[in-house]
């Protein structure tokens, strides 16, 4: 109180103004920054789901990818890995049933969708996967999990229609940007849609490309000359081919196209191959065009194929016959050579020769149509057909 009795405010000060400009700025602030957080969360949330989608399609593309290498590979086991253990099936005939006009069916433990089988991968990382080919035997084989992270996905086959050509196959695959767990695993073997943060579906078409279109009419064709058969032993029809162009008109395609094609297994030995390489190569794929670059001796006995799967085997080179082998299916040579030590040997199916077909010794010569339909109508590379893609909502 001052002497003249009355109280006075005393001034603000100009801290306390400023301490106020301060607060008043820095709520602002925090408004402007919250605005602005809020947009980056949902920037995050974009940028995460396109992430995750962008992980689904691309598991559906290599589920696509897989299947089709699977489809022209040979004999695997339960984990998708090759193997010459006769007591497993290749791909095609673990998943499906062939019908006499070239048209599959598929193979399944019962009527629901539910009971088909799933081949299914994960991505474990490293570029690495680890799958599952199950069969009927095994119909739910583990696979190694790791963390749950990585992207997997599954494919099932569908039964096709009466408008679906025979050769072609109706392919459903499931992508899924993580894995999963238990019943909502990606790569469980139901029909639910796993709970995981992507799931794509893609239904795509495959056809096959045939290895050997059109069937030789006569068990015996050779461009050049045929030595030391006997008028007797020598086929009915000998129609005339030229190397490349006779090649083209058998097969469809020049030599280089055909031998890229994934259904054929190529062999190249350092000299000249034998029957001791070619055993494990028909072994693991007892299907597949086996195509040898380079001369082939076949000398060791035993049979080359059999009634059920008939050996298609095209020789780059010069094929010679010196052990008493049975060979069942279509062989096609630059030139044969039928050797003495060959006496007993023998070849039901037929034998293409782009120049000569020489002979020390009488072959056994006997064309089947039923090896060589089945040559014709199933084998070959499966291939995507053009428009035959399209996203889905199966499962």
């Amino acid at each position: 109180m001052r002497a003249d009795g009355f109280d006075h405010a005393e001034p603000a000060t100009p801290g306390f103004a400023a301490l106020t400009v301060v607060l008043i700025l820095f709520f602002v602030m925090a408004l402007v920054a919250a605005y602005t957080n809020r947009n980056l969360i949902f920037e995050q949330r974009i940028s995460s789901s396109s992430y995750q989608s962008a992980r689904a399609m691309h598991a559906v593309d290599a589920a696509l990818d897989w299947t089709l290498a699977m489809l022209n590979a040979g004999r695997i086991d339960n984990a998708c890995q090759p193997s010459t253990d006769e007591a497993n099936s290749d791909f095609r005939r673990r998943y499906l049933t062939e019908s006499t006009d070239g048209g599959y069916d598929v193979i399944r433990r019962g009527a629901p969708l539910a009971q088909w089988l799933r081949p299914a991968c994960v991505f474990t990382g490293a570029g690495e996967m680890a799958c599952i080919c199950p069969s009927m035997a095994t119909p739910d084989p583990a696979i190694p999990l790791t963390d749950g992270m990585g992207s997997a996905f599954s494919v099932r086959f569908i039964l096709p229609g009466n408008a679906v050509r025979p050769g072609t196959l109706a392919l459903l695959a499931r992508g899924c940007a993580m894995q999963g767990s238990g019943a909502s695993s990606c790569l469980t073997q139901t029909d639910d849609r796993p709970i995981v943060d992507a799931v794509v579906s893609t239904q795509a078409t495959l056809g096959l490309l045939r290895a050997l279109p059109k069937a030789p009419v006569a068990v015996l064709t050779a461009n050049g000359a045929i030595i030391g058969m006997g008028d007797a032993n020598k086929p009915a029809t000998l129609p005339a081919v030229t190397d490349e162009a006779g090649f083209a008109a058998l097969f469809g395609m020049d030599r280089v196209t055909y031998q890229r094609q994934p259904g054929v297994v190529r062999m190249a030995c350092k000299e000249v191959c034998t029957s001791s390489d070619l055993g494990p190569v028909l072994a693991g794929h007892p299907r597949n065009t086996i195509w040898v670059q380079g001369d082939l001796t076949l000398d060791t006995a035993g049979p080359l194929g059999n009634a059920v799967d008939p050996m298609m085997l095209i020789v780059n080179g010069t094929l010679s016959v010196s052990a008493n082998v049975k060979i069942f299916g279509f062989v096609h040579a630059n030139r044969i050579a039928w050797a003495a030590g060959a006496d007993a040997a023998s070849l039901q199916g037929a034998m293409v020769s782009t120049t000569d077909f020489t002979a020390t010794t009488a072959p056994n010569l006997s064309y089947n149509k039923e090896l060589l339909d089945i040559i014709r109508l199933r084998y070959g590379a499966f291939v995507r057909v053009p428009g035959g893609w399209n996203l889905t909502n199966l499962q």
